[in-house]
């Protein structure tokens, strides 16, 4: 009996740690180590405290501190250590990653440097058509050996060029015969364009978390640059092995992310299609009737990354069917574009749906440098004309004069409200709107309070100067 209760006792005792040693083995990937043992790096921050009055400022350093943890590092498992630095400033370090986990960034970064080695942009080749015949073939031929395709491309590229600048010189010639030479121009270059991969397309399709989702995107672009296939097969490969056992914070860069997203609640009009012409944007202003089918072009080449110059930029939905009343889940996955009588412009990028949106500063409420609100307060509340619990908010005094400001100038047109840069929902302007809104959509209870949760985070008493005053490596102490 006593023998029994022995093999008892010695079994409840090495079970758990047999249990204990698997789960943290291999012990480089899973034991974290805190920046007393590992050292890392120090971020120092500066707060924008333009416009508060001098009691606001009062320990706004510990009050900002406060609610960044919330939003940063929640549950306390980055080992992150937050320092207020006088009344204005705050110092945050963080831990360095182990040397493995370093080691497999560093290969996924290496693979996806020869794409980029590959590619070229429009700044380089408009730069090369000043240059002599020789330089220019040399050039030519070096990109031919590079994408087959892409040496033609040039060279016609080039000829359009020079008929453009011929038309543009002529004094005496018709102006509509410059546009047209100049549109014929723009045609061509985009045409060597369509011969680079997208670096951050690239990037979009191998962090897909759905694998058959990313497995047929993969595919598509292997059709589409049959020269990038190896290149291709390589970054999937590194980006497997990293991401397999990818760190929280691997770079002062993803902490800088995190630092400056979490509930920022801001607004942007929608694009709407012209009615007379669905293939064109509706606007009062001539200059922003634009063919929808180049910024579909554009999204699917690039990615929704603004450039500048773009009057109109694609925002990631967070859920198509909150978004877009009528669409239900079964037909997400084959869903690729709005056609028919819809008024938002979405388009499927990348296993991920986008809905396109004015920038312009007339048709947004932003974060922004010089223009400093906040939101007040945020609630859970049900929407009286639906039933369904949704969000209400509260804006300050200066937000509430910019919301309505905002809201007069575009009457009747489709506002949504994006949280950290996603769409949650939209609505038409019936009237001017000043302080307070409501954010509405197929939201459960439990999503509603999370929400509530996320833009109470975000509220930051003042916010954080964009660039860090200092940052630089620390050793184990």
């Amino acid at each position: 009996m006593n023998e029994q209760n022995r093999l008892l006792k010695w079994g409840l005792v090495i079970v758990p740690l047999v249990a204990a040693v698997f789960a943290i083995y291999p012990p480089s990937d899973q034991l974290k180590g805190g920046i007393d043992l590992v050292g890392g790096t120090s971020l120092l921050y500066e707060i924008d405290t333009t416009g508060m009055e001098a009691e606001e400022k009062s320990d706004l350093a510990n009050r900002v501190i406060s609610i960044l943890k919330r939003r940063v590092d929640p549950n306390g498992q980055l080992n992150l250590v937050w320092r207020p630095i006088g009344r204005t400033r705050i110092e945050i370090q963080m831990p360095r990653p182990p040397k493995e986990v370093l080691n497999r960034r560093a290969d996924y970064n290496a693979a996806l440097a020869k794409v980029r080695n590959m590619n070229i942009n429009r700044i380089d080749i408009e730069l090369k058509l000043n240059a002599t015949e020789d330089e220019w073939g040399k050039w030519v031929a070096e990109q031919t050996s590079i994408v087959a395709e892409r040496g033609p491309r040039l060279e016609a590229m080039k000829d359009a060029y020079k008929t453009y600048r011929e038309a543009e010189e002529d004094k005496e010639g018709d102006w509509s015969v410059v546009e047209e030479a100049e549109a014929a121009y723009d045609t061509a270059l985009t045409e060597v364009e369509r011969t680079v991969l997208a670096l951050g397309r690239l990037e979009d399709v191998l962090a897909l978390q759905d694998r058959k989702e990313r497995d047929k995107e993969i595919a598509k672009l292997k059709s589409q640059y049959s020269s990038y296939v190896s290149l291709m097969d390589d970054a999937l490969e590194k980006h497997e092995l990293w991401s397999r056992n990818k760190g929280a914070l691997e770079d002062p860069s993803d902490l800088k992310r995190r630092i400056r997203g979490a509930g920022v609640l801001e607004f942007r009009i929608l694009a709407e299609h012209d009615p007379a012409n669905r293939s064109m944007t509706w606007a009062q202003d001539p200059s922003l009737k634009k063919e929808i089918a180049g910024y579909v072009d554009k999204l699917q080449r690039r990615g929704p990354r603004l450039e500048a110059g773009d009057e109109y930029g694609w925002f990631p939905i967070e859920k198509v069917c909150s978004f877009m009343p009528g669409m239900r889940d079964k037909d997400i996955s084959e869903f690729d574009s709005v056609k028919g009588s819809s008024d938002e412009i979405v388009e499927k990028y990348a296993g991920n749906h986008y809905v396109l949106m004015h920038t312009g500063k007339k048709y947004s409420l932003l974060h922004e440098k010089g223009l400093k609100w906040k939101l007040v307060r945020a609630m859970a509340y049900t929407d009286p004309n639906t039933g369904r619990p949704a969000v209400s908010f509260q804006l300050d005094s200066r937000g509430g004069r910019s919301f309505g400001e905002l809201t007069r100038l575009n009457k009747e047109r489709q506002l949504a409200i994006l949280l950290d840069g996603a769409a949650m929902s939209h609505a038409t302007i019936r009237s001017q709107i000043n302080e307070r809104g409501q954010i509405t959509g197929d939201f459960t209870p439990e999503r509603v309070k999370e929400l509530v949760t996320i833009l109470e985070a975000g509220s930051l008493p003042a916010r954080l100067k964009e660039t860090p005053l200092m940052e630089y490596t620390i050793g184990p102490s």
